[in-house]
């Protein structure tokens, strides 16, 4: 409390010493307060996104290790049965050979 009255411009620190000692444990009391809200949320800020980071760290070393790994044709052929097992069978259609319009060939009008 000293040491903010002694930087409170000199027309304050001319005011009786009952005022000033409210007015300034006030306004400690509140600094104080909004200090330690701000510092808990950035706190708590800042273990969230530190919580997240190391989420993130072990998924993706997780996944690094199931997907960089040697796939057996056996496996593969049992996740192609598991999958698609049930599927019913559908019309194909084979091409041949496929048109395309070149400079050399003209285009044609009748298209809709």
């Amino acid at each position: 409390m000293i040491i903010a009255r002694a930087t409170l411009p000199e027309q304050y620190q001319q005011l009786p010493p009952e005022v000033l000692f409210k007015g300034i444990l006030d306004q400690l009391v509140q600094q104080t307060a909004a200090c330690r809200r701000i510092t808990r949320r950035s706190a708590n800020a800042h273990y969230i996104g530190a919580r997240n980071e190391r989420r993130q760290l072990i998924a993706a070393k997780s996944s690094k290790k199931r997907w960089h790994r040697d796939v057996s044709e056996e496996e593969l052929q049992a996740a192609y049965d598991e999958a698609y097992a049930a599927a019913e069978p559908t019309e194909e259609f084979s091409a041949s050979h496929i048109l395309l319009e070149t400079e050399e060939m003209p285009k044609r009008q009748d298209r809709a």
